[in-house]
């Protein structure tokens, strides 16, 4: 049963007590005028980015107050006004549908008896309360009983209600259909127990718009704060369609065309807003602005497109707060709910929740009024069967056993609110943390199954049924078609095999499937921020010439508008020849008798090259002489580091491939080079993994200091005379070194070539070619523990990406979409390379579905390059 409130002020017995009460009671209790509006989205206010919307008021209420850009209520009316009116959640009022709630401790709908309804805490509190328009809590007490705490009302109501007035009078005015009473044209209305005999030009929100507004004079005359609740019945459609209204069409039209719905519907929404102004007119006029507070919601997305669908926009609704006291926030990044309203109420005034009474919501004013940045770390919606829950980034939605979708879908959000750029999540390690406390948190709010008591009664038998039926079932679980923007696919209702679980099971598997968690994780390539496609475009500017060869491009640099690169280019005549074929003139591989030349471009696709190389190789017998390559780019306090290897010995043979890296330092990314002419990164022991080589050095600055990383083998291959590759990293605080080489290396066990950038806290690699994880990306959230979190398909090789933040160290790492790697030119027997663009998506800052799909088929001239046809021997050795 229901307490009293109590009071937090102290109020001091003075003379003139009386008119001191008055007076403190104004400035410390705000009046409060809450508006619900009826069935509507936020896309469809100005303030949430509606172009065509004339919402003046509201959206300069958004900009000079807060507008929480989530919110969330219920995806039906009576569940989100039982959460509204009493700050708790479905699970603890049983309010779980319209016309569905299971009952009270004493087996009826009396909500209030058990749960405090926000009308009489603040009646209690000491305020003046009214509430007009639309009431409708599913059977639970009328607002005009004591227990609801209303003082006065003004509402749409039905033949039931009228059938309890002295002489059951009858409505004479207009109907929906052969049973509803108007809430429009002619409506049915009944004020603080009496009929308000209305005509056929008068219009039901207009009405209880006037309503509210003498309520609030009258208590601003007797110096008592009010609170105005609003609960509208806009923009809602009649039972034949939607109406028209005072700024658009002709009076008294219950419906109309069906292509003029959109019109009759974004009237009345437009409606709404200059009835909002008219309250806060009125106030302006009574002289208490600067003691008001302004809440403005709605009960569940718009009808059709959001309304009962267990999807986040079946629950996302505006809210709005402004008036005195609350800070300018603008759009905001924080969530709330409609269980917040209560105990924000109670706060705004002075007051407490009565001993033992716990609410689900949690105060927004220390929020709204600037006392704190951060409101709650997650939200809650219920609907029906299904539940959902939200934090800032991340969303659960869709859990709902009783349609065999116990484990709902999982998606990453980031910094986006209404569905643009969800990625699924179920497979993606780093936030395995993130749901299983969002399982935690719904496992603190039960939600409904099956085998509920109540569903033996023959009327929630019949509603479980209707509920489980396909054609409902298919449109709770997924978004309206024009509102499908990112992936609904249901998990199988089978969670295994099918569906591989999360977390590795406890009961015997297969070793397929064993080493999904074991060595590789599972993965959900379409949600997946690490998996891509590669796209590729020869480069103008830089063609293929049969005596030139280009390729090993470094990390692509923009500065100051103009994108820079270098890259190992020898442009001498000559076929490469081999290890055993090569002279002083004569390569033995295209990446033999190189230089390092450079190129810029003012848009990615067309390179200007420079006329002579950036470093040249230096004499014999300094390091470098025979070749130098493979470089890559580092900026430091203003100057310019390229890192390279340097051959003393033909490439290609097992003494000349023991290349380590040195450096050349510039002042600016034109030159000129000063090459330094000295190891900074030498080969291993003996018995090191990198003892032959220190190829392909990359760097990139993370936690203060320069980590360069670098591929190595060891000088003996491995069990069956094959080089092992892997890839290391060496640290150091100073560009020239010292470089110290981690104690984990090697931190990649695979890959041919390096490319490294930074991926939000962590670094992320491409890896390709060599290796038992060869073909995949991989990321470290400290820089050294690598895991494998997708296998990608013909990756670009020796990559050389764009990399804005490869020197912030800022921890946040957005990824990358492009860059430039080389292809091997093997069609003309020139055995050169020439250097091509790639485009991808590994980056947080775009959503380029193209590059996400997972089952590509790739043209003949993939299959059918020379590189992969057989050639004249082999065919003759395969048929003998």
């Amino acid at each position: 049963m229901t307490t009293s409130i109590r009071i937090r002020t102290i109020i001091a017995f003075l003379p003139l007590g009386t008119l001191l009460f008055c007076n403190t009671a104004i400035s410390s209790q705000p009046n409060i005028v809450l508006i619900m509006a009826d069935d509507v989205s936020p896309e469809m206010f100005g303030c949430y980015g509606c172009t065509d919307a004339k919402t003046p008021n509201l959206d300069r209420m958004a900009r000079e107050g807060v507008m929480f850009q989530t919110a969330w209520a219920s995806a039906l009316c009576c569940p989100a006004r039982a959460q509204i009116m009493t700050g708790r959640y479905a699970s603890r009022t049983g309010f779980w549908s319209n016309g569905f709630s299971t009952p009270q401790a004493d087996g009826s709908n009396d909500l209030f008896r058990y749960h405090h309804s926000f009308g009489k805490l603040m009646q209690q509190a000491g305020y003046a309360t009214a509430v007009a328009g639309k009431w409708h809590v599913g059977g639970a007490e009328h607002p005009s009983q004591p227990i609801v705490g209303f003082d006065e009302y003004c509402l749409w109501e039905g033949q039931r209600e009228l059938d309890k007035l002295p002489g059951s009078p009858k409505h004479e005015g207009a109907f929906e259909d052969d049973s509803t009473t108007s809430r429009y044209w002619h409506p049915c209305i009944i004020k603080n127990h009496e009929v308000v005999l209305t005509k056929p030009e008068d219009f039901g929100p207009t009405i209880f718009t006037d309503f509210l507004c003498d309520f609030m004079e009258r208590n601003v005359r007797v110096g008592k704060p009010f609170l105005a609740y609003y609960p509208m019945v806009a923009p809602h459609g009649t039972r034949q369609g939607h109406t028209t209204c005072p700024i658009y069409g002709a009076p008294g039209e219950m419906a109309g065309p069906k292509a003029d719905i959109p019109k009759r519907f974004r009237a009345l929404n437009d409606y709404i807003d200059i009835l909002v102004g008219r309250l806060e007119q009125k106030v302006r006029d009574l002289n208490v602005l600067d003691k008001t507070v302004f809440i403005f919601c709605s009960d569940n997305g718009t009808a059709v497109t959001a309304k009962s669908r267990g999807v986040e926009r079946g629950c996302r609704v505006p809210f709005i707060v402004y008036g005195t006291g609350i800070k300018k926030r603008g759009a905001t990044g924080e969530i709330c709910d409609l269980s917040d309203i209560l105990p924000t109420l109670v706060d705004f005034a002075r007051a407490e929740l009565p001993d033992g009474y716990e609410v689900d919501g949690k105060s927004m004013k220390p929020f709204v009024t600037g006392q704190t940045d951060v409101h709650r770390d997650f939200i809650l919606g219920f609907i029906g069967g299904t539940r959902l829950v939200r934090t800032r980034t991340h969303l659960l939605e869709v859990v709902s056993p009783i349609l065999e979708v116990p484990h709902g879908r999982f998606y990453f959000c980031g910094t986006s609110h209404d569905g643009r750029g969800y990625r699924r999540a179920e497979r993606s390690p780093e936030y395995a943390n993130v749901r299983t406390q969002l399982e935690a948190v719904l496992a603190q709010h039960p939600g409904l199954t099956d085998d509920h008591p109540f569903f033996k009664q023959p009327k929630a038998a019949q509603w479980l049924n209707t509920y489980r039926s396909p054609p409902a079932r298919e449109k709770h679980l997924h978004n309206h078609k024009d509102y499908q923007f990112y992936d609904e696919t249901l998990p199988s209702r089978a969670e295994f095999p099918a569906l591989i679980p999360t977390q590795k099971p406890d009961y015997p598997v297969s070793a397929a499937v064993a080493r999904l968690y074991d060595q590789w994780n599972p993965h959900e390539d379409r949600g997946n921020e690490l998996y891509s496609n590669f796209k590729y475009t020869p480069l103008e500017g830089l063609e293929l010439k049969s005596s030139i060869s280009r390729r090993d491009p470094t990390k692509v640099l923009l500065i100051d508008g103009v994108y820079h690169v270098w890259y190992t280019c020898r442009k001498a005549a000559g076929v490469p020849a081999g290890g055993k074929g090569a002279t002083d003139t004569v390569p033995s591989f295209d990446w033999d008798l190189c230089d390092l030349w450079h190129a810029t471009s003012k848009d990615g696709w067309t390179w200007r090259e420079d006329e002579k190389p950036a470093v040249a190789r230096l004499p014999k017998p300094q390091y470098g002489w025979r070749s130098i390559s493979t470089p890559d780019i580092l900026i430091w306090k203003g100057k310019y580091y390229l890192y390279y290897q340097g051959f003393n010995e033909i490439p290609g043979l097992a003494v000349g491939d023991r290349a380590a890296v040195t450096v050349a330092e510039a002042d600016s990314p034109y030159g000129p080079w000063k090459p330094l002419g000295r190891v900074v990164v030498d080969f291993g022991g003996p018995e090191d993994w990198d003892a032959n080589a220190i190829h392909d050095p990359y760097t990139i600055i993370y936690n203060g200091k320069i980590h360069l990383y670098y591929k190595g083998s060891p000088q003996k291959g491995g069990r069956d005379g094959t080089i092992v590759r892997a890839q290391g990293v060496a640290i150091a605080e100073h560009p020239l070194g010292p470089f110290k080489k981690s104690p984990l290396n090697p931190v990649v066990n695979s890959g041919h070539e390096t490319c490294m950038f930074p991926f939000k806290g962590g670094v992320a690699a491409i890896v390709s070619l060599d290796g038992a994880e060869k073909n995949t990306v991989q990321f470290a959230p400290d820089g050294i523990n690598f895991e494998v979190k997708s296998l990608i398909q013909i990756p670009p090789v020796a990559p050389g990406p764009f990399v804005p933040d490869a020197f912030a160290d800022n921890g946040n790492g957005r990824g990358i979409t492009w860059g430039l790697c080389h292809i091997m030119d093997k069609e003309s027997g020139n055995n050169n390379s020439i250097l091509a663009r790639f485009d991808c998506d590994l980056s947080l800052d775009v959503d380029r579905q193209y590059f996400k799909r997972n089952n590509l088929r790739f043209n003949d001239e993939t299959y059918f390059q020379e590189s992969t046809v057989l050639q004249g021997w082999l065919k003759k050795q395969i048929a003998d």
